[in-house]
């Protein structure tokens, strides 16, 4: 009974919105403002609270991403005894760098793509400027759980940064830097996002580290060299988290092989009207029963495993199915296009 009164509420709604196209469109993109503002702040709690040093002596975690690329910028100042505010120079230099790379998701991926990650990327360099100055947020960073242990901050905020991520592609847009060309190669290579995150911030961290040791050399009152050691190794457990966290999440480009063994041959033209993807068929013969049976095999999102089992079950109740999870996928497959 409730299952019913769902799907006629939501055919109704979607035969509204299809009546208000207008309509639709705003309040899309009302949501996706609200979901960017919740990622922005996420990123933000997260850089100001666990990856920035809550002073002088703590190791820095290098965040990757636009925001590990001002900190590379910050280092830069200080090798050439430049003294300016970290918070200031991240802030402003985490919006600049994601200029070019906005007109570059706005000519390659898509318009909607291109303004809301531009919103996101607005919205979290506000956050990180007005975070850093909130004295709340810095009785966190400063204190013993925190401050003292910098597992703990590398865990909290590859958590805070994997969730802003992931929360970001969920809602078709990205957190702006290199999310924007790991997001891009993504959707070309038809992979998991993560994995190509992680390949572009491992060389973020590898230049901070240089960066760090010839301040060190040149500097000596800024710390030790062993420092730059420790905060790289920290940093491979930050962006581990990070990437597991977007995967867990994001499941966009995660393929699963859907085995279906039935009786119905019209299962065919029933998978084919639900989904934008072909179905091959094998002829077979039941081992017990020895019976006719047809084996058929689609390759599906693993979004769409739910109501592709749906679908079957409801066409055959007798219907055997089987699931298994996808590596890559090479050849034509469908994804709904980013706007």
């Amino acid at each position: 009974m409730r299952n019913s009164t769902l799907k006629r509420f939501k055919r109704k709604t979607h035969n509204f919105f299809f009546d208000h196209i207008k309509l639709g469109v705003a309040l899309d993109y009302i949501y996706s403002l609200i979901v960017s503002a919740i990622s922005a702040f996420i990123f933000g709690f997260g850089f100001c609270c666990f990856a920035t040093a809550a002073s002088d002596n703590s190791i820095t975690i290098i965040t990757g991403g636009a925001s590990g690329v001002s900190q590379v910028v910050y280092m830069i100042f200080l090798i050439f005894g430049v003294n300016v505010p970290g918070n200031i120079i991240q802030s402003v230099f985490f919006f600049a760098v994601n200029v070019p790379l906005i007109i570059f998701a706005f000519k390659c991926i898509g318009k909607r793509f291109a303004i809301l990650t531009l919103v996101n990327v607005a919205l979290t360099s506000v956050f990180m400027s007005l975070l850093e100055a909130t004295p709340f947020i810095q009785d966190i960073a400063k204190s013993d759980l925190i401050s003292n242990s910098i597992l703990s901050r590398a865990l909290f905020a590859g958590v805070c940064t994997g969730l802003s991520s992931a929360i970001a592609f969920k809602g078709y847009f990205s957190c702006g830097g290199i999310d924007i060309l790991t997001y891009y190669i993504s959707l070309k290579k038809s992979a998991n996002t993560g994995k190509y995150t992680g390949i572009t911030n491992v060389t973020i961290i590898i230049s901070y580290t240089i960066m760090h040791l010839i301040n060190n050399a040149i500097h000596p009152e800024y710390g030790d060299l062993i420092q730059p050691i420790i905060g790289i190794l920290y940093a491979a457990v930050y962006l581990v988290v990070v990437v597991l966290v977007i995967d867990l999440i994001n499941v966009r480009n995660k393929k699963v092989q859907v085995q279906i063994i039935t009786t119905q041959q019209h299962m065919r033209d029933i998978l084919i009207a639900n989904f934008p993807h072909s179905v091959t068929i094998i002829n077979a013969k039941g081992g017990y029963s020895g019976k006719d049976r047809y084996v058929m095999q689609m390759v599906v999102s693993s979004s769409e495993v739910k109501k592709v089992v749906r679908v079957v079950k409801a066409s055959d109740k007798n219907v055997f199915i089987q699931i298994s999870n996808l590596q890559q996928v090479y050849g034509n497959f469908f994804i709904n296009p980013i706007k």
